[in-house]
């Protein structure tokens, strides 16, 4: 497991609906693909010095989004900073 320090957070890409129905299509090189600009992300593990809780849905700018190898397993991080919002329960 990697924790992290420096106001990094370690997360895990949420598939959308619309990524799971969605077809494959080979494009050529030099053509660019619109990506979604946020992204929702499950928290695995936060900093020491966060008040974000593990399990919880975050929304960030899709860019700002890093993976990194380590030991043959691929952790997704994002700075805490860039994290705009996170989903709850709708209170009626």
């Amino acid at each position: 497991m990697l924790f992290p320090v420096n106001r990094y957070l370690v997360v895990e890409p949420i598939e959308q609906d619309s990524e799971k129905n969605s077809s494959t299509v080979l494009v050529p090189d030099g053509i660019e693909m619109k990506t979604p600009r946020f992204s929702l992300v499950k928290l695995v593990e936060a900093n020491s010095e966060s008040s974000l809780l593990p399990g919880m849905s975050l929304l960030a700018l899709s860019h700002m989004l890093e993976n990194a190898e380590v030991n043959g397993k691929t952790y997704y991080l994002l700075l805490e900073n860039q994290v705009v919002g996170f989903l709850g329960d709708d209170e009626s």
